[in-house]
């Protein structure tokens, strides 16, 4: 048994509960909204905290999901080449640009881990009636492109017989 099979399943059930903590994010975004219109409309008491949190839930849920798209391998992919090549030289496409994915995904949670240290120490926060750290919402964007690089490493790893 390869150490990726034993380490697999782990990473799976971290970017399924990613994907779950997304879809909360999402349920949670569309009812602010709901709440906004409610108390604008039906109680003429406009809230304006709704539009200052979506935003962040917004983007929790989007950096929370992309792990699982990769898993699925529902990216979006531009394949014209790799389909273009034989099938030995398809699966060896596949394999680079799983491993190329990785890189830029890690080079890019890097830069974003390099940007919310000094959001923190910085005590950079948000605008708004209701104010918090932004990064609350921007840790997420290294811990997903941390997922996603680790889903597109398992990927390449898995296809390697």
């Amino acid at each position: 048994m390869r150490a990726i099979d034993l380490v697999k399943p782990t990473l799976d059930g971290v970017t399924r509960l990613a994907a779950l903590i997304s879809l909360l994010m999402l349920a949670a975004m569309v009812g602010t909204y709901l709440f906004e219109v409610l108390a604008r409309y039906a109680f003429n008491q406009p809230r304006q905290w709704p539009s200052n949190v979506a935003p962040g839930l917004f983007c929790a849920a989007i950096f929370l999901a992309l792990p699982e798209v990769a898993r699925r391998g529902e990216h979006i992919a531009i394949d014209l080449i790799p389909h273009a090549l034989p099938p030995r030289g398809r699966r060896i496409a596949g394999r680079v640009l799983m491993l190329v994915s990785a890189i830029v995904c890690v080079v890019v949670g890097y830069v974003c881990a390099v940007e919310v240290s000094k959001q923190i120490a910085q005590g950079i926060t948000t605008f708004g009636s209701l104010p918090y750290p932004k990064w609350w919402v921007s840790i997420l964007l290294p811990i997903g492109f941390g997922l996603t690089a680790l889903q597109f490493l398992a990927s390449a790893l898995r296809a390697v017989d």
